[in-house]
C-alpha cells in the first residue's frame, strides 16, 4: 500500500470530517412521549363581530378651552397665569376675576412691528408717487392754460394724480390699521 502523499492531506481532511458528521447524526431518536400534541379548534368565520348592532362614537377634548379673539392674527406668546388652591400656577380660565387693563395674553411683537414698518414704507412711497403727480399735474396745468399741451395729455396728467391721491388714502388707511392691531386691547 502506498502511503498518502502531501497534496492528498486536504482531501484526507475534509473526509474525515465528513464521516465524522455522517456517523454522529446517524443514531436513531427516540420519540418524547411526554410532549402531547397542541390542541387546535376551527371556528367558522365571522363577519359581524359586534353581533348586537350597537356602535359608539367618542370625542376627545382638551382639558381646559378658553376662547379668546385678537384684533389680528399671530402667534400666542404668553397667558396670563392665576394660583389654584394649592398654589401652583395655572393658565387663566372661564370664571377667573379679571382686573382692569389687566393682559389676559399676548401675541409676538415681531410680525406687528414689521407690519407696520412695511405699511410706513407703503406710505413713504405713495407719497413720493403723489408729490410727484401733484407737480406734474401744475406744470400740465400751465401748459394747458396757455394752450402748449393738449386736452387728452391733460387729461392723462389729472388721471395719474387722481389715481396717486387715492393709493397715498389707501396707503394711510394700511398705516393706521396695522398700527391699531400692535397697540394692546385694554378691557
Amino acid at each position: 500500500m502506498n502511503a498518502p502523499r502531501q497534496s492528498d492531506a486536504p482531501y484526507l481532511t475534509v473526509m474525515l470530517a465528513g464521516a465524522a458528521c455522517l456517523f454522529s447524526s446517524c443514531h436513531k431518536h427516540e420519540a418524547n412521549a411526554e410532549t402531547a400534541p397542541t390542541p387546535v379548534r376551527a371556528v367558522a368565520l365571522a363577519t359581524d363581530i359586534n353581533p348586537t348592532g350597537l356602535r359608539y362614537s367618542a370625542s376627545i377634548l382638551p382639558n381646559a378651552q378658553v376662547a379668546l379673539l385678537f384684533k389680528s392674527g399671530g402667534y400666542v406668546e404668553k397667558i396670563s397665569e392665576r394660583k389654584d388652591s394649592r398654589g401652583k400656577a395655572r393658565l387663566i380660565g372661564p370664571g377667573d376675576a379679571v382686573a382692569k387693563g389687566e393682559v389676559l395674553a399676548s401675541v409676538r411683537q415681531s410680525d406687528y412691528e414689521e407690519r407696520v414698518a412695511q405699511t410706513e414704507g407703503q406710505v413713504a412711497q405713495a407719497q413720493a408717487a403723489f408729490d410727484k403727480s401733484s407737480l406734474d399735474l401744475a406744470r400740465a396745468s400751465n401748459l394747458f392754460a396757455s394752450e402748449s399741451m393738449p386736452k387728452t395729455q391733460f387729461d392723462a396728467y389729472r388721471a395719474t394724480h387722481d389715481a396717486n391721491t387715492a393709493l397715498l388714502k389707501i396707503a394711510k388707511v394700511g398705516c393706521f390699521e396695522s398700527s391699531i392691531a400692535f397697540r394692546p386691547i385694554v378691557v
